[in-house]
């Protein structure tokens, strides 16, 4: 097996970097900003949400930038471990066919992607949440699928209004990979499979624990 560790490194940190501390910029920011100008009165009530309301709604969703860092960093660094069209994975097989097979290589890539999966969903906050990584896993299954994902990540979202809350969307989402994985005969099955994995893992944690997807907005 051939390692190239630089990039491997890189992806390591794309992939594995919790999401909740990209709230340190957001919050220097935050109070620079209130320093300046104080309390704004300009926010809508109307438009504001509990914190842990279940609904996934688009338009709040899209309006947050730390879904689109997540959603890119997940593309990236996936594309990093699994490999693309246009670049090799860093995990690759010798040329001479020693080492490890690439079905061994397959299952580890898929490993490492699902690692990050865990370290998104499950949250320690002063309690333990689950929380919905939903942009984070759409980002992955661009890695696992290449474009046929944006298929499923386009239809899930122009259906979103039929689904309740999190789990649901993500089942959604889930099923949707699967089947454009397995539609598209170039697609690793594996590929595929982890893809449904990676997006049922937190619904299939939420039911076993009784505990609800989170997705956090402001409180009201």
């Amino acid at each position: 097996m051939s390692i190239d560790y630089t990039l491997l490194a890189i992806a390591v940190v794309l992939l594995y970097f919790p999401r909740q501390w990209l709230r340190w910029g957001k919050q220097v920011l935050k109070s620079e900003k209130h320093s300046r100008r104080g309390d704004s009165n300009d926010f809508d009530p109307s438009r504001r949400r509990e914190m842990g309301d279940p609904a996934v709604i688009a338009s709040d969703e899209f309006a947050k930038g730390r879904n689109y860092v997540d959603f890119l960093r997940a593309v990236a660094g996936s594309a990093v471990v699994l490999g693309t069209a246009y670049s090799p994975s860093c995990l690759t097989a010798l040329a001479d066919g020693a080492g490890a097979s690439e079905r061994t290589l397959v299952l580890l890539r898929c490993a490492i992607v699902f690692g990050a999966t865990l370290v998104q969903v499950f949250r320690f906050e002063k309690r333990f949440t689950l929380y919905a990584p939903i942009f984070f896993l759409g980002g992955i299954t661009f890695g696992f699928l290449g474009w046929p994902a944006a298929f499923a990540f386009a239809l899930v979202w122009a259906f979103n209004l039929g689904f309740p809350n999190a789990s649901t969307f993500l089942f959604a989402h889930a099923v949707l990979a699967l089947v454009f994985g397995l539609v598209f005969a170039g697609i690793n099955r594996t590929y595929a499979a982890a893809a449904f994995g990676c997006l049922f893992f937190p619904v299939l944690v939420s039911l076993l624990s009784k505990r609800a997807l989170q997705t956090f907005h402001r409180r009201s």
